[in-house]
């Protein structure tokens, strides 16, 4: 009966999914990595509870509670989505073309950010690996190719567009090489460190740039699905890197409970111990979403409070232990139940906001932006909604202003009349 319910969910969601993908391709995709953070989790606790029980204090089953939660977020977050397309904002943001030399510049500061960050991964080479990512004791100079490889892949989808519109000429050969050394950059640090959320940055928000402004044909499919092939080859490569070559042959463990079906079990262990605090939620949102204020994120608070066994295994064995955070727990830690309400309303409110970015009079424009902003978004299924104010001004921000420089694009923000 779980079973079929989770096939239900996954015919009712995708169904809403292919909706607003004719509507809106970067929500949609969006909504589809939510579900994808949700639905093994379903079906590992409807299957394999005692692989839950592992990680989750499950004195009381919450599957139903679970799945219903989850199903009802999803059809209100389409709900309110679509509201919020007929809201008319009094603003956009008008780009104009403009002649500037500061390309050069920015380009060649950033080569050298590059070239530096290979200098530190080539004499790291050996003390690099999955386990050193995840060590909150890390180096300098391995944080900084850490951070900076997030930043690779939106520099990635600029130099795609200024290559595209650029002609044959010194600045193409100059961005072109640019390309190749992030290219190399970011390869070279996911093999070693076993990162695979950079990986699926670049293959989405690469999906986002091929289509976002035009119709998908049966060719653009058979594209598609070669995408996602490599992708997921890649990834699977990379894993095996990861594990040092010692891989779960059990493979339908090896599928089910894999990084994904982690995330979401904040969610059932909230249910389970009844965490509700909305003035913690508050609280949070308030000390993050400012910045300067001190104070903790809502994932540590649950965690203290839900999952003190990975704080103190963190604290023992100095590293980042844990399972992550779901967007939607939030919701529930905010109102219970009623939390799918949060959740729809809340999520469907910052992606408006957020499309405004995109929204412009320029295509090329458009279609940059929303493929940076697909690869902020995926990231942030694992992360409170905060990170919707956060990753808007260390991600979008610095982004749209590289791309401004490299592609001699002007943004005024402008009041509709």
């Amino acid at each position: 009966m779980k079973i079929i319910l989770c096939v239900f969910q996954c015919i009712l969601v995708g169904g809403l999914i292919v909706r607003r993908f004719k509507k809106d391709k970067v929500s949609a995709i969006f909504i589809a990595a939510i579900l994808a953070y949700s639905i093994f989790t379903e079906i590992n606790y409807a299957i394999f509870p005692e692989f839950i029980g592992k990680y989750v204090n499950l004195k009381r089953n919450v599957w139903y509670e679970f799945y219903f939660f989850i199903t009802l977020s999803f059809v209100l977050l389409f709900f309110f989505s679509q509201l919020a397309d007929k809201i008319k904002i009094g603003i956009y943001i008008k780009v104009t073309e403009t002649k500037t030399k500061l390309w050069l510049l920015a380009v060649f500061l950033y080569d050298i950010l590059l070239i530096i960050s290979l200098i530190i991964v080539f004499m790291n080479w050996h003390a690099m690996s999955y386990a050193s990512n995840v060590r909150r004791q890390i180096s300098s100079a391995i944080m900084f190719s850490r951070v900076l490889n997030d930043y690779n892949v939106y520099y990635f989808l600029i130099l795609l567009t200024a290559i595209k519109y650029c002609k044959k000429g010194k600045k193409r050969k100059i961005l072109l090489f640019s390309m190749m050394l992030c290219l190399l950059t970011l390869g070279l640090y996911t093999f070693k460190t076993g990162d695979r959320s950079v990986i699926v940055l670049c293959f989405v928000g690469l999906f986002i740039y091929l289509y976002y402004e035009k119709q998908v044909t049966l060719s653009d499919i058979k594209k598609m699905v070669l995408i996602v092939v490599l992708g997921l080859a890649y990834l699977f490569y990379v894993r095996i890197a990861r594990s040092e070559g010692r891989m779960n042959y059990e493979i339908v463990h090896s599928i089910l409970q894999d990084d994904y079906a982690f995330p979401a079990m904040t969610l059932i262990g909230s249910m389970c111990e009844r965490f509700i605090n909305p003035f913690i939620v508050i609280k949070c949102f308030i000390t993050k979403g400012l910045f300067v204020l001190p104070g903790k994120y809502l994932y540590y608070v649950l965690y203290e409070t839900v999952f003190p066994q990975f704080i103190q295994q963190a604290l023992s064995t100095g590293t980042n232990v844990g399972i992550g955070f779901y967007i939607f727990t939030e919701g529930y830690v905010f109102a219970g139940i009623f939390g799918v309400i949060y959740n729809g309303f809340v999520i469907s409110l910052y992606m408006r906001i957020w499309k405004i970015l995109r929204d412009t009079n320029d295509q090329q424009t458009n279609t940059t932006i929303a493929s940076i902003m697909m690869g902020v978004l995926v990231l942030m299924v694992r992360t409170e909604t905060v990170y919707f104010i956060r990753n808007f001004v260390l991600f979008l921000i610095p982004a749209i202003i590289m791309y401004s420089v490299i592609c001699g694009k002007k943004f005024k923000l402008c009041i509709k009349r």
